[in-house]
């Protein structure tokens, strides 16, 4: 058995510990409630082995691309337009091609009105 007596190095406790190992216990060998303390910590761990190959996998593995696609293309769209009123005029228009086409032509002119603007106006200051 060794046995070293060392100052206690500013509230650690470890060496201590690593200078009273039996030869049995040197680092990188196990006694039997090492093994069983590290079979625990790695039975409990969340991902599985095939997790782990698939995240450190260059290519990702096919069929769950696959997988993930049908499951993207199964699930529902998000519309807001769902959560309109059923009934009136205004959700009518709301819902309509034609007005979301408008809007988006409309923030198109103004888009190039602000650049248009901004290159012609020669005041000193723009406010």
């Amino acid at each position: 058995e060794i046995r070293a007596t060392s100052s206690k190095v500013s509230g650690s406790s470890s060496l201590e510990d690593t200078c009273q190992r039996k030869p049995s216990q040197a680092w990188g060998s196990y006694d039997e409630k090492d093994r069983e303390t590290r079979d625990r910590d790695r039975d409990s761990k969340d991902t599985s082995k095939k997790d782990t190959k698939q995240r450190n996998a260059v290519f990702p593995d096919s069929t769950m691309m696959k997988a993930q696609l049908r499951e993207q293309l199964i699930a529902k769209q998000y519309k807001v337009t769902d959560y309109y009123h059923v009934k009136g005029y205004p959700q009518w228009m709301a819902k309509s091609a034609r007005f979301e086409y408008l809007t988006f032509l409309v923030i198109f002119f103004n888009a190039v009105w602000i650049g248009v603007d901004t290159d012609f106006n020669r005041s000193a200051m723009l406010i």
